[in-house]
């Protein structure tokens, strides 16, 4: 659930109609990431990718590779192809690359040309371990970009299926990590992240699935969208947010009289579900409404005006058959 603390405790990162708290981490290395949050392939848009590498100023930016299909693709794409392929978060994967080459923040060790072009070969870190040898044949087949997001994406599922087989962590099973420490699983996706990096992080934040945790707090943690948002759910169904509550629209066509469809943003259910639902939005803007005591009101942006009178009311030019019949309570 979201967490609204008193202004005073809180730094707010305005960013369209989004709102980022930044309120303090606090790291549970047995549940790191939920199932669905591993899982919600539709989380970010392609544009919303290539917005976030841009705010970030990430190295991957301005950069095309060919995909694993031959075609030269931006990295934007290929993360989002790679996503939709594999039914994996595209937050995932962009945490990913920065956990592992820190591809995201640009750290300085990548303006030495040597140390970019490793980072964007072995990008996700697959396939390469500490003390390997990366010229080895078994770890050159996964050089390149889009081998290494497709192979992170990938791997996620075969992870999923073969739970608790060999080396493969599962849900509910206690192991200990490399750096010696004692690990529950509450869902599978935390599983999946110790099964990729077997290794808990020190509490500074230096390596380990801390870290993970870290960058993913820091890029996509609590958010929180402002009044006025038009939210967009997988079934089409469009929401307004409106005094920190989710109004539903009766109709797509009572939404589309005043807004267009690339105005909502595309959301999962379960940012909808953090929302109390309020009063349905049944009428479009500028509907002329008249109740059962014989009041007539024109709605504008879900605020009802009177018109005091037939005089007024034909003064205006208004069509009487456009009127719609309403309760009072309505």
């Amino acid at each position: 659930m979201k967490i609204l603390l008193p202004a005073i405790l809180c730094t707010y990162f305005f960013i369209g109609a989004v709102v980022w708290h930044a309120l303090a981490f606090d790291f549970n290395p047995n549940n790191i990431i939920t199932d669905f949050e591993l899982k919600d392939k539709n989380s970010m848009s392609l544009s919303a990718i290539q917005a976030f590498l841009d705010k970030h100023e990430s190295p991957l930016k301005n950069r095309t590779f060919a995909d694993i299909d031959g075609v030269t693709k931006s990295a934007a794409e290929i993360i989002y192809d790679a996503s939709q392929r594999n039914f994996i978060s595209p937050k995932f994967i962009l945490t990913k690359l920065d956990h592992e080459q820190c591809l995201i923040r640009n750290c300085s060790f990548l303006q030495d040309p040597a140390k970019l072009q490793r980072a964007l070969d072995f990008a996700t870190g697959f396939g390469v371990c500490s003390g390997c040898d990366i010229n080895d044949p078994r770890i050159q087949k996964y050089k390149g970009f889009a081998k290494q997001v497709d192979a992170l994406a990938g791997v996620q599922n075969e992870y999923i299926i073969k739970a608790q087989e060999s080396y493969i962590y599962g849900k509910g099973e206690t192991f200990v990590t490399r750096d010696g420490y004692t690990i529950t699983p509450e869902n599978q996706a935390t599983a999946n992240l110790y099964t990729y990096t077997p290794y808990h992080g020190s509490g500074n934040g230096i390596g380990g699935n801390y870290f993970f945790a870290k960058l993913w707090d820091q890029y996509f943690g609590d958010i929180i969208y402002l009044d006025g948002t038009i939210l967009k759910d997988s079934r089409g169904t469009y929401w307004l947010i409106e005094g920190g509550m989710k109004r539903r629209y009766a109709r797509v066509d009572i939404y589309l009289s005043s807004h267009n469809d690339a105005d909502a943003v595309t959301v999962s259910e379960a940012v909808l579900e953090e929302y109390e639902e309020g009063h349905e939005i049944a009428f479009a803007n500028y509907s002329l409404v008249r109740d059962d005591r014989g009041d007539t009101y024109l709605l504008v942006d879900g605020k009802k005006r009177k018109i005091e009178g037939e005089d007024v009311f034909r003064k205006l030019g208004f069509n009487p058959e456009e009127v719609e019949m309403v309760t009072a309570q309505a």
